[in-house]
């Protein structure tokens, strides 16, 4: 099923034209000269603290989030990344992220390096959820299944707790925001799990939806975000 504001989108983009989330120029999403300086994270590097690691974690950050590896390709410190995101989660246009997956496509299968999958966005909070009328990490699931006919699209998980936005909490804080704050639908027979959210600071609430997946029986975990703040 689409997203509620398919409607709400298509009367902005006849209301307003798009322009680069870099440099305003009218044409696409991001033009083709900052998609060019769009800075790619690499994979051996931790993409939570930075140090030397493998599949995007380092040994330490692998085993406090419970994740067996996590792709954030992009820096959300860039300008085009930051206002191309923001304009997906807050004024709907949620079509960005799509153009985001598509345009990283091929570093993200041969990042993941994961077969058959369960591909399960992170919920969202129910009044957020109200208020925008989808979840962006829903969105970016069913773009991520799209690459691969072995990536299935699952809402496994619930939103069982109302949690503080994470952008007010210290980084001390935002683990126990998170705490209790999801459910398992269902029991997992080992399936081999894409864990999606548009992006990540600390890892807590990849690691809080990962930790409920594991205790229903998941295999493998990777986290998949857009970017890293």
């Amino acid at each position: 099923m689409p997203p509620k504001n398919t409607l709400g989108e298509k009367i902005w983009a006849i209301v307003l034209p798009m322009n680069c989330a870099g440099c305003d120029r009218e044409g696409d999403w991001i033009c083709r000269l900052c998609w060019r300086r769009l800075v790619i994270l690499p994979e051996r590097i931790c993409a939570l603290c930075a140090k030397s690691g493998e599949n995007g974690l380092c040994p330490a950050c692998r085993t406090r989030t419970k994740l067996d590896g996590l792709v954030a390709l992009l820096n959300y410190g860039d300008l085009a990344v930051s206002r191309i995101i923001r304009r997906a989660k807050y004024d709907g246009q949620f079509a960005a992220l799509q153009f985001l997956v598509n345009g990283l496509a091929t570093k993200i299968i041969r990042r993941l390096t994961v077969e058959e999958s369960l591909v399960i966005p992170v919920p969202l909070a129910k009044g957020r959820l109200r208020q925008r009328g989808f979840n962006q990490a829903m969105v970016i699931a069913r773009a991520i299944s799209d690459l691969s006919h072995l990536w299935r699209p699952v809402e496994m998980l619930n939103r069982v707790r109302e949690t503080e936005s994470q952008t007010t909490l210290r980084r001390s804080e935002r683990l126990k925001n998170m705490t209790g704050a999801f459910a398992a639908k269902r029991r997992l027979a080992g399936q081999t799990v894409i864990l999606c959210d548009d992006v990540a600071t600390t890892g807590a609430t990849l690691t809080a939806a990962a930790k409920i997946l594991r205790r229903a029986g998941a295999g493998a975990i990777w986290g998949f975000v857009i970017a890293h703040d």
